[in-house]
C-alpha cells in the first residue's frame, strides 16, 4: 500500500511512514485519536445546563493504558448554586454521558461532587482523588487545584 518505504542500513533496515500516503494519514489521524477524544468531551460538556463548574477526565483513558473494558473516568463539578436533584442538570449530566460513551465506544463513570466539598476531599485524598488530581485533563471549566482554596460546608 506504499504506507512505509524501506532502506537499507546494514545490518539494519529502516522504515519510514511515507507521510503524503492516503493511509499513512489515517494512522496519523487514529494516533491522535486520544487528544481528539478530550477535545470532543469538553466541547460536550459546553452543553451542560446549569455549566459544571469542572470538567476532568483522569485514569486509564488518560494515561495512554485504556482497552475496550476500560471506563472513561470523569469528575463533573456540579456548581454551589445546583442540587444534585436539580432536573436540568440531571437530566442534561445524563445527555452528556451517554453522548461521551457514543464518542468513546467505552462506559463513562462519573465522579459527581458539589463545587464546595472539593477543597475537602483535596486536603486528604483517597487514591481516586489523587489520580484525578496527578493525571487529570481539565476539558472543562477551572482545574481541581484552584477550587481547593474553597470552604466545605
Amino acid at each position: 500500500m506504499g504506507l512505509v518505504e524501506r532502506r537499507e542500513a546494514p545490518p539494519s533496515a529502516l522504515f519510514a511512514l511515507v507521510e503524503h500516503n492516503v493511509a499513512a494519514r489515517a494512522v496519523r489521524a487514529l494516533s491522535r485519536s486520544r487528544e481528539a477524544v478530550l477535545e470532543e468531551l469538553g466541547k460536550l460538556a459546553r452543553e451542560i445546563e446549569p455549566s459544571p463548574t469542572s470538567a476532568v477526565v483522569f485514569g486509564s483513558f488518560v494515561r495512554g493504558a485504556a482497552d475496550a473494558l476500560s471506563d472513561v473516568d470523569v469528575v463533573l463539578v456540579r456548581p454551589t448554586d445546583v442540587d444534585e436533584d436539580d432536573e436540568p442538570w440531571a437530566s442534561s449530566t445524563d445527555a452528556w454521558r451517554s453522548s461521551a460513551r457514543r464518542l468513546t465506544g467505552n462506559s463513562v463513570q462519573v465522579l459527581e461532587i458539589a463545587e464546595i466539598e472539593v477543597a475537602r476531599r483535596l486536603r486528604r485524598p483517597t487514591e481516586l482523588w489523587a489520580d484525578a488530581i496527578r493525571d487529570g485533563v481539565v476539558v472543562f471549566g477551572s482545574p481541581l487545584e484552584a477550587l481547593r482554596a474553597q470552604r466545605s460546608a
